[in-house]
């Protein structure tokens, strides 16, 4: 147990009996000595390398994890660009999202199950959180927890500082180490010591905080809530071969394949991105139709069951187009008025051959994208992404 003088702030997200200490801390113990060493195991790695892991505000959605990971991984570009360190970019396992109400186990899911992990290593050195575990024994020398600046802002500029925590963290120090729950890895990992450090700018300012004395001489990094810092070159070449990294894994793909083929008379050349409409082809018309959350939290955006379908069928008259694929989170009920209204309505239905189970729900999501982004137009709910 650590020590009475020890100041610190947290709550375990952990049911545990011993005594729950502040996170907030001047700690004795150094990362990466005694037991706890940094041994790497199941791989070789040159002795300079460094690993940068992140998370992201648990209510977050897939296309903001999507977008933080961009940031993230422009970061550990710049730092492989300046430093004489090999820095790795490690993926956080992806959480039970809100839109994922299938009832099945959908918790700590590896990124090779959405993205093709060759691609995404193709822009920085990328590797699993199970993978960094294997290699470290699951050893973080240092968690930085992003937050704001309490008092808020009023003019923006680039600055950080360590402060106390704002809010209450999710570990308990035990003997030296921070203790919680890691991705799932809750008996495994562990981290040598933690700060909380508010931050106004992009993410590339975060060098300046990796290079700094009391960092720099530790090789794993966990930097939560990565949301908290912007792009650095929003739009330029880095944000594009970032963007074009994040290619979907191929189970996904081809089963979007196979259905355009199956059900849309459509078969385009396989590939990692949109291919050119082949002639005649794509002649679908694709609608991203949003429900459940959207109807309370942008009721304005979202028109009846029987208001979508008159849009809808107008659209189909002015393109002199027949076939539409709707990707929806509506329920059943809603999908089979919607069809009643607009027969020519197709949906990716994953409960009939048992798709839902093999991809999960986040796999289907990306399977219905896959199909919408090869109609030959595309329309959708407003303010939604897809």
């Amino acid at each position: 147990m650590a020590a009475c003088s020890v100041k610190i702030v947290y709550v375990s997200a952990i049911i545990f009996t011993r005594l729950l200490l502040p996170c907030w801390a001047e700690g004795t113990f150094e990362a990466g000595t005694g037991e706890y060493g940094t041994q790497r195991l199941g791989v070789a790695r040159p002795m300079n390398t460094k690993y940068l892991i992140y998370s992201v505000n648990p209510g977050e959605g897939f296309n903001l994890r999507r977008d933080v990971h961009m940031r993230a991984a422009v970061l550990v570009k710049k730092l492989n660009l300046e430093e004489k360190s090999n820095w790795i970019l490690v993926l956080p396992p992806w959480p039970h999202l809100y839109h994922w109400q299938s009832p099945m186990p959908q918790d700590d899911l590896p990124w090779a199950r959405f993205f093709d992990l060759k691609a995404l290593s193709d822009f920085v050195p990328t590797i699993e959180f199970e993978q960094f575990v294997s290699e470290t024994n699951g050893l973080i020398d240092q968690i930085i927890h992003l937050q704001p600046f309490k008092e808020g802002w009023t003019k923006f500029e680039e600055k950080w500082e360590v402060r106390p925590c704002i809010d209450r963290c999710q570990y308990q120090l035990i003997e030296g180490r921070w203790w919680g729950r890691f991705f799932g890895y809750n008996e495994v990992a562990s981290a040598g010591d933690y700060k909380c450090i508010s931050v106004l700018g992009p993410a590339g300012m975060l060098r300046n905080v990796l290079f700094q004395e009391d960092f720099v001489n530790k090789s794993s990094f966990l930097l939560e809530r990565f949301e908290a810092v912007i792009h650095d070159d929003y739009g330029q070449k880095d944000y594009w071969k970032a963007r074009s990294s994040m290619v979907y894994a191929d189970h996904l793909r081809s089963e979007g394949y196979d259905y355009m083929a199956n059900q849309l008379n459509y078969k385009p050349e396989r590939g990692k991105g949109r291919t050119p409409l082949l002639d005649g082809g794509g002649s679908f018309l694709a609608v991203h139709m949003r429900r459940r959350d959207y109807l309370y939290a942008h009721p304005g955006y979202i028109p009846s069951i029987k208001g979508a379908a008159n849009q809808i069928k107008r659209m189909l008259e002015k393109l002199q187009i027949k076939k539409v694929f709707i990707a929806t989170d509506a329920k059943d009920s809603e999908k089979e008025e919607l069809h009643k209204l607009v027969s020519s309505t197709m949906f990716y239905n994953p409960l009939s051959d048992h798709s839902r189970w093999q991809f999960g729900d986040g796999g289907v999501a990306i399977i219905e994208q896959w199909i919408a982004a090869h109609a030959k137009y595309f329309i959708g709910t407003k303010e939604s992404t897809v």
